[in-house]
């Protein structure tokens, strides 16, 4: 999930039905078409067989340690990412599916190097560092005065006019972190952003032409808050798959800010070394499709999304590890029951989602000629924990078919109401701003905030059963949507 803000040269969230029902059920409906109403208690019916599919013969796990183990790390553009997409294609035709893998070229890759920081005075010490991704080399060890900057407005800013070319540069204080347990993965996220909601969009706008004018100075790099509590680091990216302007360097909250209290009292002096690489040539970023063709209204299409890209400081089991393998499981668990939908469901699967969404971008420009026929879409990104609802935001007038999708599953599953609350952070975005209806599962946090672009986005934290509830619940969305005589209304582009 992307949720880093960057400034302007890139600103820096009951279920089992009896076996013998199933069978009896499956055997009267199951490789039929249903292109009569669809009444509310049979969606039911089918959304409990779902549960008992995946409940049963879940090879989401399987598929996750394999994911994890042999292609952990899956930057955009990299071996890992290629292989993946491979991988998950192969897995889609093993489970009967029609697939395909498409690529579309970005500039570069890039590869993580040696990355090393050091206090050389007042004191000797070394901290730990992580590079942004397609972050600029220093090339080779660097030398500078630690200048950090104190206020967040424009005017604060100005007052540094003229003092960082050759520093080590801090952008801002140290990040305010709020206590507590948040609802959901989305909120631990938004925990995390940084403390400028407070600025107005002209106060925005002044501090980030403070912050142009500072860069084009020539500070040798720029350190940021991780804005993670317990040593944990955080990961973002320069936009567009090129080198940054200058070095870009996270550094952990705690470090940052005894670095902050430190400048603040004294001249410091760091040492810092940043060594990734890119590619000399193109690199691929890959999604993978694959379909259940629909029998009475084949051209709309039903849509479950969710991205295979990771960050490269783990394994990227959760972010989006966990949501890719429940969208194959629900492509797996869909076919296993010889389902014959009305609607055609599309199973898709995403690169650059971490970099600002470019491979559902990529995605939806090659395929723009099929998005009217793109009847609903619903995204799965927010770790391991269990799906507390959907995400209804802003598409208040998709309510009524919406809720007619969403009540059988929320009683099959005992889910709450549509979230109506909007998050926003995701591919769902995408869709949205092309006017196709989109939502996306609200989840229980399941330490989502601690693995979140961490090196802590491991199996660790991993929950079968809210894994597969969650591939459950994408089964049967993506199921009632493709049933339901009313289409979903379409929404007006933002």
């Amino acid at each position: 999930m992307t949720r880093c803000k960057y400034f302007r040269f890139k600103k820096l969230f009951g279920l089992a039905a009896s076996i013998l029902a199933a069978v009896l059920f499956s055997g009267v409906v199951y490789g039929l078409s249903r292109s009569q109403e669809t009444s509310t208690d049979t969606l039911e019916q089918d959304d409990r067989l779902i549960a008992q599919e995946i409940g049963s013969h879940s090879q989401l796990e399987q598929n996750l340690r394999y994911l994890a183990a042999h292609m952990p790390g899956r930057l955009t553009g990299s071996p890992r990412m290629d292989a993946a997409a491979a991988w998950a294609l192969q897995k889609f035709q093993e489970y009967g599916l029609n697939a395909s893998l498409e690529t579309v070229d970005v500039p570069h890759a890039w590869t993580r190097g040696v990355e090393t920081a050091e206090i050389i005075s007042p004191i000797r010490r070394s901290i730990p560092v992580h590079a942004f991704g397609w972050s600029k080399s220093t090339g080779g060890p660097v030398t500078g005065k630690v200048v950090a900057l104190a206020g967040k407005t424009g005017p604060e800013l100005k007052r540094y006019f003229g003092k960082v070319k050759g520093a080590v540069l801090m952008v801002g204080e140290p990040q305010h972190l709020p206590p507590g347990t948040p609802e959901n993965s989305f909120i631990a996220v938004k925990a995390e952003e940084d403390d400028l909601h407070q600025l107005s969009p002209e106060e925005l706008k002044e501090r980030e032409d403070a912050l142009q004018e500072l860069i084009s100075e020539g500070p040798l790099t720029v350190l940021l808050d991780s804005r993670k509590p317990h040593n944990l680091f955080n990961m973002g990216n320069f936009t567009n798959f090129t080198p940054s302007p200058i070095p870009l360097a996270f550094i952990l909250h705690e470090d940052y800010m005894r670095l902050f209290e430190l400048s603040q009292k004294s001249s410091v002096s760091m040492k810092i070394d940043l060594e990734g690489s890119f590619s000399p040539e193109a690199a691929h970023a890959p999604f993978v499709t694959a379909e259940i063709a629909g029998s009475s209204k084949p051209a709309e299409r039903v849509l479950i999304v969710a991205h295979l890209d990771s960050w490269d400081l783990a394994e990227g089991a959760l972010d989006n590890g966990v949501g890719a393998m429940a969208v194959l499981e629900a492509a797996r668990s869909l076919h296993a029951l010889n389902l014959k939908p009305d609607r055609t469901l599309v199973f898709l699967l995403t690169s650059g989602e971490e970099q600002h969404h470019f491979g559902i971008k990529a995605y939806l420009k090659k395929h723009s000629a099929e998005l009217p026929n793109m009847d609903g879409v619903l995204v799965l990104d927010g770790g391991t924990g269990s799906v507390i609802n959907i995400s209804l935001g802003h598409l208040e007038d998709t309510e009524p078919v919406f809720r007619k999708i969403y009540g059988p599953i929320a009683a099959v599953l005992h889910l709450q109401g549509p979230a109506k609350e909007a998050y926003f952070g995701s591919d769902h975005d995408e869709f949205l701003q092309r006017g196709v209806p989109s939502y996306i599962c609200v989840q229980s946090p399941a330490h989502y905030a601690e693995a979140h672009h961490s090196q802590l986005d491991t199996l660790k934290y991993f929950d079968h059963r809210g894994a597969n509830q969650a591939a459950t619940v994408l089964a049967a969305w993506m199921w009632n949507a493709s049933q339901t005589p009313d289409k979903i209304p379409r929404t007006s582009t933002k």
